[in-house]
């Protein structure tokens, strides 16, 4: 029996002249590298989960991994180098500088008053 032809004298389904052996071939290896990539895929995705224990953090403390999970994806999204973080980052200083600094002028008048009312009650009164 003889196999019939298109126009271009080519088997149907073959993309050589040869039956299509070679295509086959390469189909099937390439789907075992395919399998064997998404496997590993897998099982790294699943040791990186048991190293982090995610469900147990998740479960301990949900609104922080709600947070951390916002952040990692606003930096992801391209979020980090924004004219909008630069004003956060701005405010953030702000508000963690000036309790400092407020602190630090707290002590340092503390300590002058102290100071200056010792040596004015043991100094004598010049005339």
């Amino acid at each position: 029996m003889e196999k019939s032809t298109e126009k271009n004298g080519r088997v149907p389904g073959s993309r050589s002249g040869k039956g299509g052996t070679e295509a086959a071939d390469v189909t099937s290896e390439l789907k075992e590298r395919g399998e064997q990539m998404l496997q590993q895929a897998r099982t790294a995705v699943t040791d990186f989960s048991e190293r982090l224990d995610l469900k147990g953090r998740v479960e301990s403390n949900p609104i922080g991994m709600v947070a951390a999970a916002l952040g990692i994806g606003y930096v992801l999204g391209g979020g980090l180098f924004t004219r909008f973080t630069g004003s956060l980052f701005r405010l953030g200083v702000r508000l963690a500088v000036i309790p400092a600094v407020k602190y630090a002028l707290v002590d340092r008048a503390t300590e002058m008053l102290r100071g200056s009312g010792e040596t004015a009650a043991t100094e004598t009164p010049r005339y």
